[in-house]
């Protein structure tokens, strides 16, 4: 494998490849590359982005929220009251009647959608989130995402609103940008102290929890000081949901498939994904030391609950946009369903995994062992197909084969995992089938996408000594936005040293449970 620089952006190329940091062919009104991929072609051109002119005291009073960001237990640094919308700062405050163009919201969504006065910032993060954000997010259309609908889902309830918009400004802010990180931090302390409440309240309105933690961990994810705080945040969900599983999972255990938003009948199925997206984020930080009491609690308590939410989730897109969904988006959709399949299987076996490799110290288990051994044989059997389309290089380059390789990968990190935790030896079949499918989306799809490829690529670094391969997993790491990938790029360059001075694996784990390095979750 070889090491190359992405191609160089062209500054008068579409935003759509510009996010996704690939070379754009400049043609009008839509480039190759988005014709390819299917996706929105975006000429648009963009506003600069407003400061605002503060005051140093003003500045110096800013509440800035400390490494503890955590849902629970912070009511002795946060008010549980929930901060007043009713008075915004008019200077900064888009008022309907006087907003222009620069402040008409996409997706068809007005300023007077919105549960919260938005600031001219605001608007135009919101902007950043479906044109920028979105992109580097799916390989489909962004305008027909989950992104998107979850979007709509945040001008439904404030504390959804102040999420969405703390996280789009702090994506849009560049490193060096006090004053938007200032902003995204007021926002989401606002959320915080809104949450609080939620919880503690008799009248909870249900339905924002899971797009509530997700955008929590999300923004965790991407800007925590601290892996407390994400840990602080899965505890969380898995204490709502120890008290109100029966309301959070009704489809999946014989009840309502819709649920009322703000008045309005709505599916559900979109809170099945999202909840099903935060139980694959429980199964990752297993593997890393914290995490998986929530996976825990729904096999012991609510049996069946997370099988019973996985075909609910796979038709939540369409679901979600209702009749005016385009046949082609439902027909790449179903195209997905396998690679959601197998994705699902991988990962929840990669949970099962990381409790083998806990219990590990008092000796292994073998007929759980064996038990994972089987099941990964049979995926192997039933997605054989799938995965060598992965690895084949004579396939014409397109969205879907995109999504296989992220689907193998995941797959084969697995293997490699169990490999070495089964045989105590390098599983090199599997470590080479991993790189391959991560060169390949790296050539199909820029950097841009390869966070969904990290822990693949994690688990192979863990296991090669080549300083080829090796600087190249590192630098696909550096160019990986958020603060949980720089974390796991100190960790893995750490190994590739030791790697230099002994044979065999290396127990990074116990670097971090020392204190050496940070945590994190990928």
């Amino acid at each position: 494998m070889t090491s190359r620089r992405s191609a160089p952006r062209s500054k008068n190329g579409c935003w759509t490849c510009r996010a996704r940091k690939v070379k754009c062919d400049e043609c009008q009104p839509i480039c190759a590359n988005c014709e390819d991929r299917a996706l929105n072609c975006d000429y648009a051109p963009r506003l600069k982005a407003k400061r605002r002119q503060r005051q140093r005291s003003d500045i110096e009073r800013s509440p800035l929220v400390s490494n503890d960001r955590a849902i629970v237990n912070t009511a002795d640094r946060f008010s549980t009251r929930r901060p007043s919308v009713a008075s915004p700062d008019v200077s900064r405050t888009v008022l309907p009647s006087t907003a222009g163009d620069e402040n008409e919201l996409p997706l068809n969504l007005t300023s007077n959608d919105w549960p919260i006065p938005l600031t001219s910032t605001d608007c135009q993060a919101i902007h950043h989130y479906i044109k920028d954000f979105v992109p580097r997010m799916v390989l489909k259309t962004p305008q027909w995402s989950s992104y998107s609908a979850l979007l709509h889902l945040c001008t439904k309830h404030a504390l959804l609103a102040h999420l969405v918009v703390a996280f789009s400004v702090r994506d849009m802010a560049h490193e060096d940008d006090a004053e938007l990180d200032i902003l995204a931090i007021e926002h989401y302390r606002k959320a915080l102290g809104m949450f609080i409440e939620h919880l503690g309240s008799s009248n909870r309105e249900l339905w924002i929890t899971f797009p509530a933690l997700w955008l929590f961990i999300h923004y965790e994810q991407q800007y925590g000081d601290s892996p407390r705080a994400l840990q602080r945040h899965l505890e969380g969900v898995r204490d709502v949901v120890a008290s109100h599983g029966y309301a959070l999972f009704p489809g999946s255990i014989g009840g309502s498939t819709t649920m009322n938003v703000a008045g309005e009948e709505m599916p559900r199925q979109i809170l099945d994904r999202l909840a099903l997206w935060t139980i694959y984020h429980d199964a990752a930080a297993a593997t890393f030391g914290f995490g998986g009491g929530l996976i825990r609690l729904l096999k012991e308590q609510y049996r069946g609950s997370i099988e019973r939410i996985r075909p609910s989730s796979s038709t939540a897109i369409r679901d979600a946009w209702g009749s005016g969904y385009p046949p082609e988006e439902n027909f790449w959709d179903l195209q997905v369903i396998p690679l959601e399949n197998l994705m699902h299987e991988s990962i929840l076996l990669r949970y099962e995994l990381s409790l083998l490799r806990q219990g590990n110290e008092n000796g292994l288990d073998p007929k759980g062992l064996i038990s994972i051994g089987r099941k990964l044989k049979q995926l192997e059997q039933e997605y054989s197909s799938l995965i060598e389309a992965a690895l084949s290089r004579k396939i014409e380059r397109t969205t879907i084969l995109s999504n296989m390789c992220v689907a193998a990968a995941t797959y084969l990190a697995v293997v490699i995992q169990y490999e070495r935790l089964a045989f105590e030896t390098c599983p090199s079949a599997a470590v080479s089938q991993t790189l391959q499918t991560c060169a390949s989306l790296h050539e199909y799809e820029g950097d841009g996408y390869m966070r969904k490829v990290a822990w693949p690529m994690f688990a192979a670094g863990l296991e090669i000594d080549d300083p080829i391969h090796q600087s190249w997993l590192l630098e696909r790491f550096d160019n990986i936005k958020g603060t949980n990938m720089k974390r796991a790029a100190n960790v893995l360059k750490e190994v590739f040293l030791e790697k230099r001075r002994m044979k065999g694996s290396v127990d990074y784990l116990s670097w971090i449970k020392a204190g050496k390095f940070q945590g994190f979750v990928i």
